[in-house]
């Protein structure tokens, strides 16, 4: 639904812009993407994280430089960079940790991006090689297809006529003429050489009809790219990839027809976009740290890092979409005085998916594993943060006898979403449609959501352990989604007998990265009070 919404609410502004004549104007496509790269920032407000705020800042006037560029001198930047920005769209849950980024926002966000890129590029490709120093200046209506096929035609006429006068290598030096003069257009650069491979057929040429099977299939799909040499003849005899000088008549030709030269521009626009969304898409893979270790479910690969030595051992379970990355800043930190194991649930970066369910129970089945391979001893402190926060009630319930303490950073209570839904808030629980362009994991949990729920709310919470609630501050006007999710974080609370319950002093939902000096410590006093406890 998001990418459905994008693509029309960008596809009505770029008709209603054409109409109203606004594109006209030169500032029009760049203050589009002005005003959407401004938007990270705006979320970084809502979700109260200045450090994230500076860096969503730089991005901004990365991007509105851009677009200053490219008013000042060449439109096609904007094209360019509408497209990265979209790319930036795709990965940038894993590259910046904005708390106030509506899930649905990226998709929605990449879409529009996308089809406003396409409706400037084509804005452009109608346009005349030189623009006025007001607005984009209309070329007339007629493609350089309708303008350059009658010259495509003669030469095709002045073939076929020499061929039935009995000269073939006349009748196939007409055939690159005209290979030359269409090459711009895709359906005359087809047509050209399904013309060469029936003249091939017909004179028993079986090495230049094998070499116009390949070429018609570059010409149906690479023209629309730009992606042909230049002046080349579109024979055997010559390598497909090779540029040649055009010849002075064809030159004036080619030059009356003008054709827009968007082909290599798009090419290039897009093979940037999707470059970066490959790397983007690929960061988690990359980035693994050379201490990833691997254990072994069922056939199935759990990702996971040790850290430090020493007591207490600290596991920390990530919230929805987010891997064991979640926590890259804090573990170190964490480390210097404990140990500290990270993982990746089932679909999360080098984790393999889950074959069944991705509910509480089957996480429970994961994390178990992954503590028994690890080879460091219990008991251990679970820290689970948002959904990981269930997955960690599970297991301290079903695994008493191995856990030491329990943390629960924004965790969700498990009656939240029906409590809420009671009350008629918005935005309750999450969707499918919320997680497109999330990891599978992310996607397979919220389809074991109600699962989960159910599995954490029928057990019996763990007692007589140390259990620690925290949770984010809300302003003096909350809103009624985060009133009662602080009413629900204190039912949370004491939910566990003797739980202590602390709010962050500032930031948003990750507090262990917007407060990450304050998370450390009391993690630290947490660990020191277990420990001389036992």
């Amino acid at each position: 639904m998001e990418y459905a919404v994008g693509v029309a609410l960008a596809l009505g502004v770029a008709v209603f812009a054409a109409k109203a004549g606004f594109d006209r104007d030169r500032a029009f496509y760049p203050t589009v993407l002005v005003v959407i790269a401004s938007y990270y920032d705006l979320f970084a407000v809502v979700g109260g994280a200045l450090p994230v705020l500076v860096l969503e800042s730089a991005i901004f006037v990365a991007f509105a430089a851009v677009a200053l560029v490219g008013f000042k001198r060449n439109l096609w930047l904007v094209v360019i960079a509408l497209i990265a920005h979209g790319a930036f769209d795709f990965g940038h849950g894993r590259l910046v940790a904005n708390p106030g980024v509506p899930t649905w926002w990226p998709m929605f966000c990449l879409a529009f991006d996308w089809m406003a890129a396409a409706a400037l590029a084509w804005r452009l490709a109608r346009s005349e090689p030189h623009e006025s120093a007001v607005g984009i200046v209309p070329a007339a209506p007629e493609g350089f297809r309708s303008r350059i096929r009658p010259q495509v035609a003669a030469e095709l006429s002045a073939a076929q006529s020499a061929e039935h006068a009995g000269k073939w290598a006349a009748a196939f030096r007409h055939l690159e003429r005209a290979h030359v003069l269409g090459q711009a257009s895709t359906i005359e650069h087809t047509r050209v050489h399904a013309r060469m491979f029936a003249w091939a057929l017909r004179h028993r040429n079986l090495r230049e009809a094998a070499a116009q099977i390949l070429r018609i299939a570059g010409a149906a799909t690479k023209t629309p790219f730009g992606l042909v040499p230049s002046g080349n003849t579109g024979g055997a005899d010559v390598s497909a990839f090779r540029s040649l000088p055009v010849p002075q008549d064809l030159a004036a030709a080619i030059a009356v027809a003008r054709p827009p030269q968007i082909g290599r521009r798009v090419g290039l626009a897009i093979a940037i976009g999707f470059l970066m969304a490959g790397v983007v898409g690929a960061h988690a893979v990359i980035a693994a740290p050379a201490d990833t270790r691997v254990a072994s479910v069922e056939g199935r690969n759990i990702a996971y890092r040790v850290l430090g030595a020493g007591k207490p051992v600290i596991v920390m379970v990530s919230g929805l979409g987010d891997g064991m990355q979640s926590f890259k800043d804090v573990a170190p930190q964490l480390a210097e005085g404990a140990t500290v194991i990270l993982y990746d649930r089932a679909g999360y970066g080098l984790s393999t998916a889950a074959s069944g369910p991705a509910d509480a129970k089957a996480a429970a089945l994961d994390l178990d594993a992954v503590l028994t391979q690890s080879g460091v001893p219990g008991p251990y402190i679970l820290v689970g943060h948002s959904l990981g926060g269930l997955y960690a009630e599970y297991y301290a319930a079903t695994h008493a006898n191995q856990i030491a303490g329990l943390v629960l950073e924004e965790s969700r209570p498990a009656d939240f979403s029906r409590r809420c839904e009671a009350a008629r808030i918005p935005m309750c629980t999450p969707t499918p449609a919320m997680m497109r362009g999330s990891p599978q994991g992310a996607r397979d949990e919220v389809a074991a959501f109600a699962s989960t729920l159910a599995q954490v709310e029928v057990i019996s919470p763990a007692r007589d352990k140390p259990v620690l609630v925290i949770s984010r501050p809300f302003g003096q006007k909350p809103s009624p989604f985060e009133t009662l999710w602080t009413e629900t974080q204190a039912d949370l609370a004491r939910r566990y007998a003797g739980a202590t319950h602390l709010t962050a002093p500032g930031g948003g939902h990750y507090v262990h990265r917007q407060q990450r000096a304050w998370f450390v410590s009391v993690l630290r006093q947490f660990g020191g009070t277990i420990g001389s406890a036992r």
